[in-house]
């Protein structure tokens, strides 16, 4: 699975994000709170679909940034044309059913 780009807007710390033509290897860096771990989060909840082992979807909410957002996604697009997202606070998206995929 190689991961071509990666877009996410109004999820935690990651405002808005755009990457595109990622290298076999790309690094992000930042100072605390710019958004590293949060982007993290959403490229797996757009792959999983899932927040926390602990989370209720009523919850997905609070993935939201607080500038005042009512809505956000992440899209991870693939390689081979596959695409995955997630859109909050609903939860919905194109995500990947396989059970083994939170263990990667």
């Amino acid at each position: 699975m190689k991961i071509t780009s990666i877009e996410t807007s109004s999820i935690l710390h990651a405002y808005a994000v755009k990457s595109e033509n990622m290298k076999p290897v790309t690094l992000f860096c930042g100072d605390n709170m710019a958004g590293k771990s949060s982007l993290c989060r959403a490229i797996r909840q757009a792959f999983t679909g899932e927040m926390t082992a602990t989370m209720k979807k009523a919850d997905y909410k609070l993935y939201l940034s607080d500038n005042g957002a009512k809505e956000g996604f992440a899209t991870v697009l693939m390689a081979d044309g596959e695409e995955y997202s997630i859109v909050l606070p609903q939860g919905k998206g194109a995500h990947n059913d396989s059970p083994f995929l939170p263990f990667v």
